[in-house]
């Protein structure tokens, strides 16, 4: 997939600078299959090349692969939270109990998180971690009605960190990423399958609960 992805990478990356990397990076946000630490990967190497660290390259590297990529990761992932955001709660009120889950469950989650340093920094550090399914972020997010500023804002910089970092071992691991790519694209699917699972066993324990909760009110009742 990575050598399919570098080609497509060089037609648009290469040819447009910042600006493809930012196209690139706005429409992985919203296509989940496409994997973004590849591409802030295959962005390094193709835009920085072979050339030594120095300041001007690392300069390079932040202004053409690690900004760009931000941008264009947070402007989709806002488009993705704005849609949650507004549709979840429908969504959740009609469909809800069929996991187990009320809006008021939603609702009571949200009043705890409000307004802590924690919960904001445990959001940074995982947009910046770079196997983290940043759609599923961003669908939690929503849900959650997490705080927009602290989205937008944690979303910005936890990105950056993540695509300079995955340009950096782009760009100093060359042709050897190549090699290596199979292995971070399994890596990101486990990790992606794992969030899965644990969602899906959450909403079951849920369900089993609310059942539960419903059989014995029921066989309380005379």
């Amino acid at each position: 997939m990575f050598t399919g992805l570098l080609i497509w990478l060089q037609g648009i990356a290469v040819s447009h600078g910042p600006l493809g990397v930012f196209l690139i990076a706005f429409i992985q946000e919203i296509v989940p299959p496409i994997p973004s630490t590849l591409v802030s990967a295959g962005s390094g190497l193709l835009i920085v090349g072979d050339a030594p660290v120095t300041i001007a390259s690392v300069t390079k590297l932040v202004t053409h692969v690690g900004l760009p990529i931000a941008i264009g990761m947070t402007l989709g992932a806002i488009i993705v939270y704005t849609v949650v955001y507004w549709g979840g709660p429908p969504l959740v009120k009609q469909f809800g109990h069929f996991v187990g889950i009320s809006w008021d469950d939603i609702e009571k989650f949200r009043t705890r998180m409000r307004g802590t340093v924690a919960d904001d920094i445990i959001f940074f550090a995982a947009r910046a971690f770079p196997l983290t399914p940043s759609i599923l972020l961003n669908i939690v997010c929503g849900v959650l009605r997490w705080n927009p500023i602290s989205f937008i804002i944690s979303t910005f910089f936890g990105t950056l960190i993540r695509a300079t970092w995955s340009g950096f071992l782009g760009w100093q691991l060359g042709s050897a990423l190549v090699s290596y790519s199979r292995h971070i694209e399994q890596a990101h699917n486990i990790f992606f399958a794992v969030f899965v699972i644990a969602l899906v066993a959450f909403f079951g324990y849920r369900k089993y609960k609310a059942t539960r909760q419903q059989g014995d009110k029921a066989k309380a009742t005379p």
